[in-house]
């Protein structure tokens, strides 16, 4: 329950309760009028501005974009996984980067899960224990259907462990500077089942900066209040499929089976990884008794035929194709400089060593594994066995039963990923 509690404060803008202690600093007890929120709340708001005093605060604002794959607006298939990404950037270098910040995520469409964490800097210094979150962690709460105090805070008190288990993390400086964006957020939602238009947005934002000149070395980090700049957000299109475009099963832990569709015009196949940071690549020319299929480094080696050309299935396999993992399958009806992309659709690879798609790996796997060595595939089919090696050789040998047995022990798949 919400208590409502008697705040002091020593200066205008910097309020704590009663006989809290921030750096050893007891505060004059003036009251003042504060609004109800949880005891967690004012711990966050108290690293932002503890170390505040008036000056130049609000002469900085951040700017922030919501964006899927990198575009304010997209169209999908109704019911379809999008993912989203919030971007952010000071408006000027009149300081050393952003301190903390915090901000509400909703949608029009439904209410959201919380979204990701991050597991790289510069993000995850502003994750506990280097940063401060709300208790629920980096990806906000819900409440009402919103994800609110979405974000964190660097630790700019200068914290150290033997006072207290987070933050302890070292300050980087310059995070989101101008020129610089920096994805503050990443997460995923499912478009509404129902056609229509519908809007992720970012509202409530609160923002710090470090102070300019500092360099480190005295108590703590002096930070300054920035203001909310521009905001924009997703606009999201969501309709119905077309059952004439291309669709996307996975077949195995490293294939993917490709339904070029029926439509008349030559199409190009564009993959991309569902994860932060992943590059999206073309397909190449099908070949072989198979129809094996790989993704090209180089866009001047994408394909783009008919559906006749392309063949049925595409058997998409390589380097880039690995386990669990979910890809989005775009079909380009464009030119590779002038791309005009249909709403994705998703496929998810089965995990390592699942070779009949249970979920688990089992005695039935190295079974199926043993009927694939011998080329009977009455129980599991070719692309569901055919397992080791970067690039799979549509051969189910000595190695494919090597790796089946060591993900039966519980050895995770050992091959890289295309998700940084």
């Amino acid at each position: 329950m919400i208590q409502r509690n008697r705040f002091f404060t020593n200066r205008p803008g910097v309020r704590f309760k009663e006989g809290d202690r921030i750096l050893n600093r007891s505060f004059e007890r003036t009251p003042c009028i504060r609004h109800s929120v949880p005891r967690w709340v004012v711990l966050l708001s108290a690293i932002a501005v503890a170390h505040w005093t008036s000056g130049a605060a609000w002469a900085t604002n951040l700017n922030v974009s919501v964006t899927s794959g990198g575009l304010n607006t997209v169209t999908v298939d109704t019911s379809s996984p999008v993912n989203y990404e919030i971007t952010g950037v000071l408006s000027d270098g009149l300081n050393e980067g952003l301190a903390l910040f915090l901000l509400d995520v909703s949608f029009s469409g439904g209410p959201l899960s919380p979204a990701s964490t991050p597991t790289t800097m510069p993000m995850l210094n502003f994750v506990r224990p280097d940063g401060m979150t709300n208790p629920l962690g980096y990806g906000g709460t819900m409440m009402g259907g919103v994800l609110v105090q979405v974000g964190g805070s660097q630790n700019t008190i200068k914290n150290v462990m033997a006072n207290a288990a987070f933050p302890i993390g070292t300050v980087m400086t310059d995070v989101a500077s101008p020129g610089n964006p920096v994805v503050l957020v990443t997460g995923s939602l499912t478009a509404p089942a129902t056609e229509g238009t519908y809007v992720l947005s970012v509202s409530n934002i609160a923002a710090s900066v470090i102070r300019e000149g500092e360099d480190g070395m005295g108590v703590f980090w002096a930070v300054d209040l920035a203001g909310s700049g521009t905001v924009n957000g997703l606009t999201i299109n969501a309709v119905v499929p077309d059952s004439d475009d291309p669709t996307m099963t996975a077949s195995g832990g490293r294939y993917l089976a490709i339904d070029p569709g029926i439509i008349p015009d030559a199409v190009g196949l564009r993959i991309t990884p569902v994860c932060p940071g992943s590059t999206p690549k073309y397909v190449g020319v099908p070949s072989g008794v198979h129809n094996i299929a790989r993704l090209v480094d180089n866009p001047l080696d994408a394909a783009f035929l008919t559906p006749a050309q392309w063949g049925n299935p595409v058997n998409l396999t390589g380097l880039g194709v690995i386990p669990s993992t979910m890809y989005d399958l775009e079909a380009d009806r464009g030119t590779l400089g002038s791309p005009q992309l249909l709403p994705p659709v998703s496929a998810t690879t089965w995990i390592w060593g699942n070779t009949d798609n249970s979920g688990i790996v089992e005695l039935a796997d190295i079974l199926c594994m043993l009927d694939g060595y011998a080329a009977i595939f009455t129980s599991c089919s070719l692309t569901a066995t055919d397992l080791a090696g970067n690039d799979p050789d549509q051969i189910v040998e000595l190695t494919d039963i090597l790796a089946e047995l060591d993900a039966y022990t519980g050895s995770g798949y050992p091959g890289p990923s295309p998700c940084p």
